[in-house]
């Protein structure tokens, strides 16, 4: 009993230490996040960006990795090869080919690719969340965020990874990504505007 008393404390402690530290500042002054909502762990991808896109207020805590890789099919066509983006001289990367309707004849040509499609729609997080890392556990693999007209909106996920534009903000305000690592992302890491 005594043993299990005291794992049900480590548990809970170990989530309300876990919840947003610190305070923003400047542009982010004033953001509120979830702000008092009960940290929440989702269950399940689809929990995650239910939660993520809902009208409820909420602090959502990211305590593993979540794959969106192969979670909406592949496509299969015509990708640009096109030698600013496979052409990395200098480099270990080997580039990649774009994923778009048109292809500058001057430096690139069409060449056959299959893609994952959960990159290229990002999910819309809607107003009033936190999205908050557990240690270094939080981590989202295959599909980025946008944020368009959202207020109070707090994304602290310390190993997001990978997916299209990893973060989009367009006409949001109050937004506070802090404590954020982006890596190996399909296009550029923070697009503004």
């Amino acid at each position: 009993m005594k043993a299990c008393l005291l794992s049900l404390v480590a548990a809970l402690a170990s989530t309300a230490t876990a919840q947003v530290q610190g305070k923003a500042f400047g542009f982010a002054a004033g953001t509120t996040g979830g702000g008092s909502a009960t940290p929440q762990i989702p269950s399940s991808i689809a929990q995650l960006k239910e939660w993520l896109t809902d009208s409820t207020a909420r602090t959502i805590m990211i305590d593993r990795t979540w794959d969106f890789r192969n979670t909406e099919g592949t496509t299969s066509g015509k990708c640009c090869s096109d030698n600013r983006t496979t052409k990395c001289p200098g480099g270990t990367s080997k580039g990649q080919a774009w994923i778009q309707d048109t292809c500058d004849a001057a430096s690139g040509t069409w060449v056959d690719c299959t893609y994952d499609n959960a990159a290229k729609t990002p999910i819309d997080i809607n107003s009033n969340k936190s999205l908050v890392g557990v240690g270094t556990k939080g981590v989202i693999i295959g599909k980025g965020f946008h944020v368009r007209g959202g207020k109070s909106n707090v994304n602290l996920n310390p190993q997001y990874v990978w997916g299209g534009d990893a973060i989009t903000l367009d006409g949001a305000d109050k937004v506070w990504i802090d404590h954020v690592k982006i890596s190996l992302i399909g296009r550029q890491f923070i697009v503004s505007g």
